[in-house]
Order: C-alpha cells, then structure tokens, then sequence
C-alpha cells in the first residue's frame, strides 16, 4: 500500500526506503542510506538529506536517477529531487550503530582472519605487517572499555633489518624528506594539527616509514589512543568482511571512533566505489571530532586513479608532502648507519661508489652492501674498489639497459621542450645551457665515456667544461634549485627523475 505523503513536511520513510531496497539490494541500501539519509516530501518536491557536503555529492552524482525513479513507483507521479545537508544525521549514525550493536558480538571479541596484502592473516585490531618483515606481529589484549582501542605494538625490520617499531629517530632526513618527516613529527606531538596527513612518493623512500614512526610514537605517548595502521587491501578485506557477514553498525562503531587512523598503499582502493564510499565517510567523522587521519600512496591524491573528486579533494585539504628518493648526501648517510649497525669497515672509495650508483632507494643501498658483505667473507678479502665494481656491475647499470648518448640527448629535449640537437649548438642562452649541463652530467652517471668524449658529442666543447657542468649540477641539487622545463618550473631533482624515465622507455 502506498504511503500517504501530501501532508507537507511529512518524512517519507517505509514506502521509499522499501522501493530503493527494491532497486539496490538490501546490502547496498544498507551501506548508502541507513542511518546517514533523510528523505522528506513537500510541494511536489522530494529533498533527500545527508549527513555532510562531501556525502550530499555522493549520492546526488551516483544515485539521483534512483532515488528519482524509487520516488516516482511510490508517488505515482514524478516529483523534483533536491539534496540537502542535515548535520543531526551524523551523531544519529552514531548512536544507531551502537544500538544496532549485536549483543556479545563486538568486533573486538571476534578475531576475524583475513588474507592481508602480502598473504598474511591478520588480526583487524593491529597493525599491518611491514613489506620488509618477515617477523610476526604481536599485539596486547584490547581494552574492552573503549570502543576500537587499539594497544598493540608491531614488531617489524627496521632500517638496517629486523627491527621493533621503526622511529623518527632511525630515519635518515635530508632536503628529499624533510617535510614529510617535519609534518610527521609534528602530528605525533599535536595529533589533529595536520589531518589528513597524505604523503606520496615511488617505492622505497621511506612512507611506510614514517608511519610506523608515528604509530610508535603515538602508542609511547598515550598507549590507550583508538588507534589502527592498515594497509588499503587490509581495510578493504575487513570492510567486504563486515558487508557480508559480521555488519556494517560493528565496522562503523570501531572505525569512524577512532583518535588515530594510519593507512598505507590507499592507490589500492582505486575503483573499489563501495569502499571509497566507506572511507569517505570514516575520513569525514574523524576529521569532525579532530581526530588524526596520515594516508600514503605512490601518487599525490590528485593522480589517484578513480578515486571520486570529493574524496581526492579531502586529502589535498590537509597537509600533502612529496617524498623524493634519497640526494647523495642522505645515501652516504645510509651507507655509514648501516655499516655502524653491522659493525663492517669498507673503504671510503667503496662507500662512494655505492652511494653514488644507487640511486632509487635505501633498499638497493642494502642489498648492494649485502652483495659485497657475502663477496667478502667468500673470498676471504676486504673488498676493493676494483672488486666492488665486479661484484656490483649487474646492479648498477641502469635497468640492465646500455644507456647511449644520444639516448640522454633526446630525453633531455623532450623534457625540456628544445629543438633535436639544440644542445650541440653554440648558444648560450639560459634555456639550453641548463639542459646541456644535465645532460653531460647523467651523460657521467650512466655511461662509460670519457670527459672528452662526453664533451665533444655535446657541440665540441673541452673536458673542463664537462667538469663545470657536473659541478653546477650538484650544486643546484644541494641548493634544491628549480628548472624550467617544456612546461613548468620544477625542483631539479623532479627534473632528473622525467629525463631518467623518459631514457628508461
């Protein structure tokens, strides 16, 4: 029987809600529109209201045809949708999860397994397992007085190997961090001053990190803190958990309480809708009652591919810090601690040729030293310069790929937007002198050619001025000086990084 709804103002409930579930599934209607919409009927005009802006835009961009088509079955006639924000609906969605909270079944007293990233099983009230660790994680018992307490403590690798928590104090800082590594100082001594707290770079430069540093930190200043630190497939898993079998109010109630939330990997959440959706909405309550949110992904969130604009929007309104691979001078520094750590003496020249011919991440550092480590104790030799060449020549040529000098031209102008061979022309403007003072210097870095050579492939110009340019090079990247490319300004190392992807392709 169609519900009676010209009264004006008269709050539509059973006979719309049953058409929508008509039209979604139970489980879907469940997820978007329990405890977090409104619908009210007046003037011809039906106005679905939602908890927040963020979540008003949601459902206007993904379920206005729906809505519009579950309200015409019910009305019998067509009616104009509007959305409305009614900021009651989200304390109401609290206090419905925890009346719809089954009786002695709360998430913390069911340990629910789920296959995590790496194929480990994983407890929902402690952290993840760090890429690095082959060391099982352990947790203390959870405090049941406090919804999703979380006081466990990962025992995880650190820098140099198996570690306990990795710390602030254990991370090597330079200009390629230092940001990130401030901003996370900084949200562990004042939780709420930055959030969300995003930070992005390519694999290895230390993200996961900084979140274990804060997680630590965090657990060393207030062990009881509501806390988790999941990778995105682990929050995915428990969300598909909760979805179909332990329920959304449980999944809610732990989540959206939460002081500290630290999530890794969230690129991963790319084109899951429903689990976007979710953590919309969890980033959204946390951030309305001050709470903490540090995310980390491979991209900054406005790369992040089909994440919806909203969501993206969020994380860009907080604190977003690049984290570029390690200079020189951070990987000599990484070079030293790690073999203070093994209690190892190598040569200083050794020492500099590592750092200098690995350059993408601590984790070529290392497994290079660990190469020369074992060539060591096989041959029964300190390892030299001549031997650590040998034992190191497959790693360090890049990708396995002779790199040619033509090759280093034509990345450098596509780069920079420059004509073919405007680097072996005589001009001396700005704009090409720059470029040509990179190119000699990658033209150093990944060939064997000489300074002569190198010069006179570059419009015949002498070994010294092959020199100079590397000089000016690092200079301007220990200065962290910008460079004018085809199409915009960027650090000099964002700079180096384009021209070396475009020689890997």
């Amino acid at each position: 029987m169609v519900q009676d709804v010209t009264t004006k103002g008269k709050e539509i409930d059973v006979s719309l809600r049953d058409a929508l579930t008509a039209e979604l599934g139970s489980d879907r209607y469940q997820l978007w529109f329990v405890g977090k919409t409104r619908f009210t009927y007046s003037d011809q005009t039906l106005t679905c209201h939602a908890a927040n802006g963020f979540y008003q835009d949601w459902l206007r961009s993904n379920f206005r045809k729906i809505i519009e088509c579950a309200a015409d079955s019910v009305l019998g006639n067509p009616v104009t949708l509007r959305f409305a924000v009614d900021t009651n609906l989200a304390s109401a969605e609290v206090a419905q999860s925890a009346t719809n909270q089954p009786k002695g079944h709360d998430e913390n007293d069911v340990a629910v397994k789920i296959r995590g990233d790496k194929g480990e099983s994983f407890n929902p009230a402690r952290p993840p397992q760090s890429r690095n660790s082959n060391t099982d994680l352990q947790s203390q018992p959870i405090n049941q007085s406090s919804i999703g307490q979380s006081t466990v403590r990962s025992v995880e690798p650190d820098l140099y190997g198996p570690r306990g928590t990795a710390s602030f104090k254990n991370f090597v800082v330079g200009h390629a961090n230092r940001v990130a590594q401030a901003s996370a100082c900084m949200v562990t001594e004042s939780p709420g001053c930055l959030t969300p707290l995003f930070l992005y770079g390519s694999t290895g430069v230390g993200k996961t990190h900084l979140l274990e540093s804060i997680w630590g930190s965090a657990l060393a200043r207030q062990p009881t803190v509501r806390g988790l630190f999941l990778t995105a497939e682990q929050f995915t898993s428990l969300f598909l958990e909760a979805l179909h079998h332990s329920g959304l109010p449980s999944f809610r109630r732990k989540y959206r309480n939460l002081e500290l939330l630290l999530l890794d990997d969230i690129q991963f959440f790319g084109g899951k809708n429903a689990t976007l959706g979710e953590l919309l909405q969890t980033v959204e309550s946390m951030l309305r009652r001050g709470g903490q949110v540090v995310l980390a992904a491979d991209r900054p969130p406005g790369e992040l591919p089909n994440f919806p604009l909203e969501l993206s929007s969020r994380f860009s309104g907080g604190m977003v810090c690049k984290m570029l691979p390690p200079d020189l001078e951070m990987r000599k520094e990484i070079v030293q601690r790690y073999l203070s750590k093994r209690g190892w003496t190598l040569d200083e020249t050794v020492q500099e040729l590592v750092a200098s011919r690995m350059t993408d991440s601590p984790r070529e550092i290392f497994g290079a030293l660990n190469r020369l480590q074992a060539t060591e104790i096989a041959t029964e030799q300190p390892i030299t310069l001549a031997a650590a060449e040998g034992a190191l020549a497959d790693l360090y040529l890049y990708r396995g790929r002779n790199i040619r000098l033509i090759d280093i031209e034509k990345a450098v102008c596509d780069t920079f937007g420059l004509e073919p061979k405007s680097l072996r022309s005589s001009r001396k403007i700005k704009s090409i002198v720059q470029p040509r003072m990179l190119a000699m210097w990658l033209a150093r870095k990944y060939t064997r050619r000489g300074l002569t050579e190198i010069g006179t492939y570059f419009g015949n110009r002498s070994h010294a001025t092959v020199i100079s340019a590397q000089k000016r090079v690092n200079d301007w990247m220990n200065r962290g000086d910008v460079l004018q490319l085809a199409d915009h300004a960027c650090p000099v190392e964002d700079a180096i990084r384009r021209v070396e992807s475009r020689m890997q392709a």
